[in-house]
């Protein structure tokens, strides 16, 4: 049988009470906006724009949407959005945390994975694709 390194147990570990507590927190704040308690965009405002083009619904849901989630925390869709921002950073949490076990051929790939996951985290927000 083989032997599994520190670094991958470790970034296992991560990733799995990572995934729990974020799939957790979507599902408690979920089921909060879905019976009605603290949203800040009603779903009631979405299902009167769902008949209009796509990119209409987007301009006029966007000027109703506020991306400053992390500071409104109070409002339940908010927090979905912060569970989804973890369960989504936490592969990148994993790495960085594991780079520091991993040999050193390992810490050369692995900081170029870092790299790639933060160009790709960053492109839509800089460059139009």
């Amino acid at each position: 049988m083989a032997k599994v390194e520190e670094m991958d147990s470790l970034f296992a570990r991560i990733v799995k009470l990572s995934y729990y507590a974020g799939l957790v927190l979507m599902f408690i704040s979920a089921v909060l906006y879905f019976i009605g308690i603290n949203q800040s965009l009603s779903p009631h405002i979405i299902i009167e724009r769902w008949g209009e083009s796509t990119t209409i619904f987007w301009k006029d849901i966007d000027n109703l949407l506020n991306y400053k989630y992390l500071k409104n925390l109070q409002y339940s869709d908010s927090v979905i959005l912060l569970a989804v921002t973890l369960i989504t950073l936490t592969p990148l949490a994993g790495i960085i945390l594991a780079i520091s076990r991993a040999k050193l051929v390992y810490k050369i790939l692995l900081l170029i994975l870092v790299l790639e996951l933060i160009i790709a985290v960053l492109q839509p927000l800089y460059f139009k694709i």
